[in-house]
């Protein structure tokens, strides 16, 4: 039958199905889901090709099973060989069990795959059979156990950090010794305002690294950013934050007034490589409000900094400061969350300050609360 089919030019095969699926979700979904979802169905067609015999670049899509995908996901699951469907059916490569996070992926990504071959009336798959799949799937991936705790640094460790950002650094006894000791004083004190900004905002780091100087609104001390879903929000900075940043700024000014009146340059009117439209004041406005200061960067430029840096920003400290904890700039953002919650308990509230698309990922925030609250309950009456 699979080979009458594929006498047909216009049959569409697995593997097709899979490059077009693939090809749709790259116009809505981030570089990483692409990736990840390319991953899971790769090893799928390999799965295919080896425990059923069944080549994906021959099989047509309509034949697709759901079967194959519960398999699938059984085999990664148990990191063994399963019973093969018949005695002549090769053997895939046994595997080490997946991690459930890694369980999870490829079920995402599987479901996706069938419902998309579904939609687009390519595979004819009836609604109880995508649902059945999809019970196995949750079965294979074991009860979800979300323990925000492991996630939230102690308020020590957070404070530990900060202490260190703000140890003075060495001055630099290069050749080019003055040139360096501003660059790593610009650095130092840009550390220090991120660090500040993360601790008191929640922000995520992407959000950090995307603020220009006109997203500051000075009379409100807060800032404008643009989170997943393009939603907007308010960041909202604490004395302690602000001043960082209004210190870090000036000496950022200063140093690049130094270097413009050299070069007869308007510090304010120096962007980057590849600046905004507009020029003057629309230009400083899109200035990245936390920029490079590495030798790469110079000083005749304001190049925005990349998420990456911050985090290695925070474990350099992290190590400078000998802390255990494995502490992440994200981490950040789980500590405010847990800290509003704890204060006002407003759910609502909290979900707004952290940008949260739904309240159920604020809610799992609550059972540090919820701890809290039994600890004081145990202060009044045991």
């Amino acid at each position: 039958m699979i080979q009458e089919n594929i006498e047909n030019q216009n049959i569409i095969t697995v593997s097709d199905g899979a490059t077009r699926f693939l090809r749709d979700i790259a116009r809505g979904s981030s570089p990483a889901t692409r990736n990840t979802y390319r991953v899971a169905l790769n090893g799928f067609l390999r799965y295919m090709q080896d425990e059923y015999e069944l080549n994906p670049h021959v099989v047509p899509l309509e034949e697709l099973k759901t079967d194959w995908a519960i398999g699938y996901l059984r085999f990664r699951a148990d990191g063994e060989e399963p019973q093969p469907l018949s005695s002549t059916s090769a053997k895939t490569v046994p595997e080490p069990p997946a991690a459930r996070a890694t369980l999870a992926t490829y079920a995402a990504a599987l479901g996706r795959f069938y419902k998309w071959c579904s939609i687009e009336k390519l595979v004819s798959l009836p609604a109880e059979e995508y649902e059945r799949m999809q019970i196995r799937f949750k079965e294979l991936k074991g009860k979800e156990r979300r323990s925000i705790l492991s996630k939230v640094p102690p308020d020590e460790i957070v404070e530990a950090l900060i202490r260190e950002a703000r140890k003075p650094r060495s001055s630099s006894t290069s050749p080019s010794g003055e040139l360096d000791k501003a660059r790593q004083q610009l650095i130092w004190l840009r550390d220090i305002a991120i660090l500040e900004t993360l601790r008191c905002t929640g922000a995520r780091v992407s959000e950090v690294t995307s603020l220009t100087r006109g997203d500051l609104d000075n009379t409100n001390r807060r800032a404008l950013t643009v989170g997943k879903g393009n939603k907007e929000r308010w960041l909202y900075f604490n004395t302690a934050s602000w001043e960082a940043i209004e210190k870090y700024l000036a000496e950022r000014a200063r140093m690049m007034s130094i270097f413009a009146a050299g070069n007869q340059t308007n510090p304010e009117q120096v962007v980057s490589s590849k600046p905004r439209r507009g020029a003057g004041r629309a230009n400083f406005a899109a200035q990245p409000l936390f920029a490079r200061h590495d030798r790469g960067a110079g000083l005749s430029t304001v190049q925005p900094l990349t998420p990456r840096t911050i985090q290695k920003m925070v474990l350099e400290l992290a190590e400078k400061a000998s802390l255990d904890s494995n502490i992440t700039p994200h981490k950040f953002r789980h500590w405010v969350a847990t800290r509003l919650l704890a204060a006002t308990g407003d759910l609502a509230a909290t979900q707004d300050l952290l940008g949260h698309a739904s309240p159920t990922t604020t809610r799992i925030y609550a059972q540090v609360n919820e701890q809290t609250r039994q600890n004081l309950h145990r202060q009044v009456f045991d």
